[in-house]
């Protein structure tokens, strides 16, 4: 979604229409004299400046930043989530790991018990060879099980003590700092568009009706 707004009423209007007019057209009612224009009038310094100013701003997306602002809160929101179902992962695969574990310990105490099991139903192997193929085995679950433990204990206490608070304060003074520009960046249009309207009513002609 954008937001985007362009203050190029004024710039079109004099470039495009008021100015051609007076050129073309207005100036046949009194003999080609630029003095009598109002848009054209090269003598109205103040308009010249004015229109350079709105130009300016029609070149400008008075809220180009606020869209990227929102751009950019969209892509950090979706990193934020990745990283939360990874921590999610590294929970589904410690829970398994963990009833992995239980499983070769019970398979252990069977076999120490000299009660037969599937896994020793079909196998050729002593029961010393089989005890110490499962504690060698439980060893390395054992490890992995730590690991996961501590790659998901770290992401939780990365997350709960630095990231998310850091994230909270670093998102609403930025937050403030684009509003800020924003209304900055308006209140700049909006003088440039009231200036340039300001100087048309000060033209030397208008002026003289008041007189008149």
């Amino acid at each position: 979604m954008s937001f985007a707004k362009s203050y190029s009423f004024e710039a079109t209007f004099n470039d495009q229409v008021a100015v051609p007019y007076e050129k073309n057209v207005y100036s046949k009612y009194h003999e080609d004299l630029e003095s009598k224009n109002v848009f054209a009038n090269p003598n109205n310094f103040k308009l010249t400046e004015q229109v350079e100013k709105v130009k300016e701003a029609a070149s400008k997306e008075s809220y180009s930043h606020y869209d990227d602002y929102l751009g950019e809160e969209i892509r950090e929101i979706e990193s934020f989530l990745e990283t939360l179902e990874q921590r999610d992962k590294f929970d589904t695969l410690k829970v398994k790991a963990a009833e992995k574990q239980k499983s070769e310990t019970e398979e252990l105490h069977k076999v120490l018990a000299g009660k037969t099991t599937m896994k020793t139903l079909f196998s050729k192997k002593s029961k010393e060879e089989e005890t110490q193929e499962l504690e060698k085995q439980i060893a390395t679950t054992n490890i992995e099980v730590q690991n996961l433990n501590t790659a998901y204990d770290m992401m939780t206490l990365l997350l709960a003590y630095d990231q998310i608070p850091q994230f909270k304060t670093v998102k609403v003074n930025t937050y403030y700092q684009k509003v800020a520009l924003l209304a900055q960046q308006e209140l700049t249009n909006i003088a440039n568009a009231a200036g340039y309207w300001q100087a048309i009513i000060e033209d030397q002609n208008l002026q003289s009706l008041s007189q008149e």
